[in-house]
């Protein structure tokens, strides 16, 4: 994987993570409650983080 990849798939996890989070957050929490949707989110949140950190990480494994 090119360091262009890379710095695309890191861009792609920080746009989603500073401007699609929110809307979601809101949105989920108005008809899922608050809770839920903060589990929700807290659970997007930790896939996508670990996901993203294995695809970045993974080029300077080997």
């Amino acid at each position: 994987m090119n360091d262009r990849a890379i710095v695309l798939i890191t861009a792609v996890g920080a746009i989603f993570f500073l401007v699609l989070s929110i809307p979601l957050n809101i949105f989920s929490g108005l008809q899922l409650g608050v809770g839920n949707a903060t589990e929700l989110a807290v659970a997007l949140y930790i896939i996508l983080t670990s996901a993203v950190f294995v695809i970045v990480f993974r080029k300077f494994r080997g």
